[in-house]
């Protein structure tokens, strides 16, 4: 009997030991539980951010940046152009004659024509040139161009390829584009735009006689 009091005496303290060896397992367990659905949470509401944020600056049809994003980021263009003392290249795109296309083929294939358009432009676009779709049929391009003739170029390699594509389609694609570069022409993006827009419509004028009627608008 005298044992007895002991037995119980050790017997308890391992039951204390255990509860609590148990207890803080639990507490351990809860605390990764709670950590992983923090975790979960907070990658989901990350990449929840990031899908509002990229559709918040991409065009739907295309996938080009949009009108949004142009006018927020050419703040920074300014700076780094300043910085560097480099020019910033404005271009205006507009597609000839695309409604034209839409009455003839209908809306989907102008759907197309834009994506064809769309993927030529990024692909002659340099890396970190912003690519955009304005609306409807009009695109603008923001470059770090340095020479007058690295425009040419780009220019000339955009009709070339779309010249290519459009045999392969049977359907003509063609652009006119109108230039502006900071801080020679304008030092605003509005103004840019503005006088960019102007030269693209004379471009487009001049070419008008040029084109050919009928079946190179069939599908």
């Amino acid at each position: 009997m005298r044992y007895k009091g002991r037995i119980i005496g050790l017997a308890l303290i391992l039951l204390y030991i255990l509860e609590t060896i148990i207890f803080h397992d639990y507490m351990r367990l809860f605390d990764y539980i709670t950590i992983s659905v923090f975790t979960i949470i907070g990658l989901g509401l990350g990449l929840q951010f990031d899908q509002l944020t990229y559709a918040s600056e991409r065009d739907f049809l295309t996938k080009l940046y949009n009108r949004r994003y142009v006018y927020a980021t050419f703040p920074k263009w300014v700076k780094h152009a300043d910085r560097s003392q480099t020019p910033i290249t404005v271009m205006v795109i507009d597609v000839d004659r695309f409604k034209e296309i839409n009455d003839r083929c209908g809306h989907e294939v102008g759907d197309v024509v834009l994506e064809i358009i769309s993927d030529v432009l990024t692909e002659h676009a340099g890396k970190r040139d912003v690519v955009a779709r304005w609306g409807g049929d009009e695109f603008v391009i923001l470059a770090r161009l340095i020479h007058q003739l690295d425009s040419k170029d780009m220019i000339e390699q955009l009709q070339e390829k779309l010249e290519e594509l459009s045999r392969k389609v049977n359907i003509q694609m063609q652009v006119s584009i109108g230039l502006a570069i900071y801080p020679t022409d304008e030092t605003t993006l509005h103004g840019l735009l503005q006088m960019a827009d102007q030269r693209m419509y004379t471009n487009k004028r001049e070419k008008e006689v040029s084109y050919p009627e009928g079946d190179a608008y069939e599908t």
